[in-house]
């Protein structure tokens, strides 16, 4: 049996009728020009402010992307797949598997349209997309005895694809990924099945902040080469306390996550660590202490703590950054006038 991939919610839509006055609309809007007809973020991000559920809204790039992969793989040239999209206004399209879907994304704009318009493409010899009359739920009561599974960050994290797929190659797999830039499905969505699975768990990084106490090696050049990265330097400061409330004091979102450089983050850590958010402003991974092998500490009766990662709420240490600041600025005046004498 084929796999079945079905993507939900997808930011696909003509440009809504409230919003085709706005300026940054009729800049591009023509009735001759397809492409021009579909809602697209980057070109009219300052009309959707006022659009309901507007995350999920003018984002073709989005399905163009998963389009593209998903019919020119092997599986879907051997047959072997059946593609379906979901528009955010509950319309659904199946995609022959023949189909070449144009990589040019303003050609692929203009396709899209045309489709919103007149409901299908065809051409002499085919229908290459065509519209399913119903809803998500009649769609997959359409397949026989299918198995559904729901991507979802929130769901169960799944390392090996033989997880899921056993050897029963003749069950009908049905998966449903989101088609949508931010946030979360919808109720029925969620309601299709219980079965969430995650294939890759990525932490919500806004920013990394480095703290660069003197490295010798290319370690700060590598680092350069990623996004969202900002490096502080610290070789001239003087004590941990003041390196780490200096670090605090450039984070920009409610919680931060603190670490040194030689702590090797244990699978999971995350996950366990964000359940206690809301609990405690300031808490650790549980630890391990590696040497050549993950050891608990308490096999060895630790006397102290080694540190994993820490969670911290942002908020919680306004007050402490500044006592500590005065405080080592205190000192460090003190032990500076008495150097001097």
């Amino acid at each position: 049996m084929p796999l079945i991939l079905v993507f939900v919610e997808c930011g696909l839509e003509l440009i809504p009728r409230n919003i085709r006055d706005h300026p940054s609309v009729k800049k591009n809007l023509s009735s001759r020009i397809y492409s021009s007809q579909l809602l697209d973020n980057s070109l009219h991000f300052s009309a959707m402010k006022k659009l309901k559920n507007k995350e999920k809204r003018g984002r073709p790039d989005i399905i163009h992307s998963c389009l593209l992969n998903a019919l020119g793989s092997p599986l879907n040239k051997n047959g072997n797949l059946k593609t379906y999209i979901h528009t955010i206004n509950n319309k659904i399209y199946e995609f022959n598997s023949e189909i070449r879907i144009a990589r040019n994304y303003n050609r692929f704009k203009g396709l899209m349209a045309k489709l919103l318009i007149d409901g299908s493409i065809e051409t002499e010899n085919s229908k290459l997309i065509t519209q399913f009359t119903g809803n998500l739920d009649q769609l997959i009561n359409s397949f026989e005895n299918p198995e559904l599974y729901i991507l979802s960050s929130k769901g169960k994290l799944i390392n090996d694809f033989k997880q899921l797929f056993f050897e029963d190659i003749g069950k009908t797999y049905v998966i449903i990924i989101g088609g949508f830039q931010k946030g979360n499905f919808s109720a029925n969505i969620c309601n299709l099945s219980k079965n969430l699975i995650s294939i890759y768990r990525e932490v919500p990084v806004k920013k990394l902040i480095i703290g660069d106490a003197g490295s010798t090696d290319d370690s700060i050049e590598i680092i350069k080469k990623f996004p969202r990265v900002q490096i502080i330097d610290q070789r001239n400061n003087k004590t941990l306390g003041y390196c780490i409330a200096q670090l605090i004091s450039n984070v920009e979102t409610e919680y931060f996550i603190y670490f040194h450089s030689d702590i090797y983050l244990v699978k999971g850590w995350y996950d366990n660590m964000k359940q206690y958010q809301n609990k405690f402003d300031w808490f650790e991974s549980k630890s391990r202490i590696a040497v050549l092998a993950e050891i608990d500490p308490e096999i060895i009766h630790a006397k102290r703590a080694y540190s994993g990662a820490q969670m911290g709420r942002t908020k919680a240490f306004e007050k402490i950054i500044e006592i500590v600041t005065s405080f080592l600025s205190a000192c460090y005046r003190r032990v500076m006038g008495k150097i001097r004498k």
